[in-house]
C-alpha cells in the first residue's frame, strides 16, 4: 500500500530455516522466519539513485520535531543513521524545523514545498490512515525514516514497521476506535507540521486525491482477499 502510495518501502521475504547437526540424520525445523531489507545507504541508492546515496538519513524517537538552535551538533538526537558528517544538510534539517516552527503562515506555505517533498507525504498519510497505523509517525511517534535527499534538498519520510497496521495498535484507541479513524486530523497530539499543513489551502487536496487514488486502485476487496489468499 505504502509503494502504492509513490513511497519507496523494505522488501519483504521469508525464509524457511532448518538446523543441521553433525549425527543427527534429519535437519531441525526451526520455522519461518521473515527477512526485511534495511533502510541504508544502499537502499537510498537503489530507490533514489546514485545522487542521494550519500544523503542524511535519520530515525527520529522525540515526541514532535523541535528547532533548537542553527548548530549541526545539536540534532545527533535525531538518531542519524547515515550521513552524519554532512554538516550542510543538518543545517538544512535545522532551517526546515525553524521554517515549521516559526515561520509566518505565509512564508510557510510559501517556502515549505520547496523544502518537503509534500506530494510523498500526502501519500504517506493517505495509506498510514487507510491502515490505522498509529505505530508509525502519527501516533506514537517513531517507525519512521527521515530522509534529507542530497539530490534535490527536499525532506522525505519513508515508512517502516508496519506490524501494528489495520488497528491492532491499541495504546491509543480500543479497536472500535481505530476502525473508525478520523481521516480528516489522522494524527494524535501535537504535530505542528500537520497541523499548519492541514490549516493551508493546497495540502488538504494533495491528501484527499492520494487517499482517493488508493482506496480505488489499491485498498479494495478484491485486491486484499486475493492477496491475503496468496500469502
Amino acid at each position: 500500500l505504502y509503494r502504492a502510495a509513490g513511497l519507496p518501502s523494505p522488501g519483504v521475504g521469508w525464509a524457511s530455516l532448518t538446523l543441521t547437526i553433525g549425527g543427527v540424520p534429519e535437519p531441525i525445523p526451526l520455522g519461518i522466519y521473515v527477512l526485511v531489507e534495511q533502510v541504508d545507504r544502499r537502499f537510498l541508492a537503489s530507490n533514489f539513485g546514485e545522487a542521494s546515496k550519500d544523503s542524511l538519513l535519520m530515525k527520529p524517537e522525540v515526541r514532535d520535531w523541535r528547532y533548537i538552535d542553527d548548530d549541526p551538533s545539536s540534532y545527533r538526537s535525531y538518531n542519524i543513521k547515515s550521513g552524519d558528517d554532512n554538516t550542510d544538510q543538518l543545517r538544512a534539517f535545522a532551517s526546515l524545523l525553524k521554517l515549521i516552527e516559526r515561520a509566518p503562515d505565509t512564508a510557510f506555505e510559501r517556502e515549505i514545498g520547496e523544502r518537503m517533498d509534500l506530494k510523498q507525504l500526502a501519500g504517506y498519510l493517505a495509506a498510514t490512515s487507510i491502515l490505522s497505523n498509529l505505530d508509525s509517525y502519527v501516533g506514537m511517534p517513531h517507525n519512521y525514516y527521515l530522509l534529507m535527499d542530497k539530490a534535490d534538498g527536499k525532506m522525505r519520510i519513508l515508512p517502516w514497521d508496519i506490524n501494528e497496521a489495520f488497528g491492532t495498535f491499541t495504546m491509543l484507541g480500543n479497536a472500535e476506535d481505530l476502525v473508525q479513524w478520523d481521516i480528516d486530523r489522522p494524527w494524535v497530539g501535537r504535530r505542528r507540521l500537520l497541523e499548519r499543513l492541514f490549516a493551508s489551502e493546497d495540502f488538504p487536496k494533495l491528501y484527499r486525491a492520494a487517499l482517493a487514488q488508493l482506496m480505488k486502485q489499491a485498498f479494495t476487496g478484491d485486491l486484499l482477499f486475493d492477496r491475503i489468499a496468496e500469502f
